[in-house]
């Protein structure tokens, strides 16, 4: 009898983790609309990872909160997102092409558990670890990236979506 009903509770165990799971990632993506999201950073992972994956022109940078200087691009950067890498290509050459890592985090004081983008950065052949891309907005193809430095500087980022 305690055999049947420990065999029992392993399996309404896992049967219930399963469930679980299968829930946290049933999202209906058709509903979505991946041009127009306010707080990306809010959003679950899979509606992220589809709203920045591709090729992405850099336009303009903003120091001090995102209402600093605007800062044009003189390196024609491009970003090209793929469920697993990240390319960054300035002037024809390109300087980033890391994996990425998705980590949830609450250190960055704009929610809690967000997602960030983890990378290896270079700057002239040199690589750098441990850098952070946090998306925080997506407005008619214009994704808002911000760096997630915790310096004077708070740059943030707007690229274009580049059509195929």
């Amino acid at each position: 009898m305690k055999k049947i009903l420990k065999i029992t509770a392993i399996f309404l165990i896992m049967a219930g983790s399963f469930y679980s799971c299968e829930k946290n990632n049933d999202i209906d993506m058709s509903k979505i609309d991946f041009s127009n999201i306010e707080s990306l950073y809010e959003q679950p992972l899979p509606v992220i990872q589809k709203c920045v994956q591709g090729e992405w022109k850099l336009q303009y940078t903003r120091d001090g909160f995102g209402i600093g200087e605007k800062n044009g691009d003189p390196y024609d950067t491009y970003m090209h997102l793929t469920e697993k890498r990240i390319i960054i290509d300035r002037n024809n050459g390109v300087n980033t092409d890391s994996p990425i890592k998705w980590v949830k985090s609450d250190s960055y004081g704009i929610g809690n558990n967000i997602y960030v983008l983890k990378y290896n950065y270079s700057i002239a052949n040199e690589r750098l670890t441990g850098n952070t891309l946090i998306p925080i907005q997506i407005a008619n193809d214009t994704l808002v990236t911000w760096d997630g430095l915790l310096d004077n500087y708070l740059s943030y980022y707007f690229w274009t979506r580049q059509k195929s």
